[in-house]
């Protein structure tokens, strides 16, 4: 997604770059929202329920603030400010994936 996110300012607005580019988008984000889910119901098994109602309110609220964000950004420092942003963030949440991920 970051990478995507990326190649997306640099891509010179091509029709068919443009469209790989959202389909491999789409593709990496897809698997997000099951893997996420998957992962908090893991780390704790014995109450699935509060850890699922915990995620949907993390996982909005991330689409708010990230709305919020690209907005603010897209309306101060145009599209390709907002690319570089969220291919930012994106790297940013896989640091964070990566650090804070369970250890055996």
């Amino acid at each position: 997604m970051a990478a995507t996110s990326a190649l997306a300012f640099g891509g010179g607005g091509a029709v068919l770059s443009a469209s790989v580019l959202i389909v491999v988008w789409g593709l990496g984000y897809g698997g997000v929202s099951v893997s996420t889910q998957t992962w908090t119901a893991a780390a704790d098994p014995e109450r699935v329920e509060v850890s699922s109602a915990l995620w949907a309110g993390a996982f909005n609220a991330s689409i708010a603030v990230g709305a919020v964000v690209g907005g603010a950004v897209i309306d101060g420092a145009g599209e390709t400010a907002v690319m570089r942003v969220a291919a930012f963030g994106a790297l940013c949440a896989f640091a964070v994936a990566v650090v804070a991920r369970p250890r055996r």
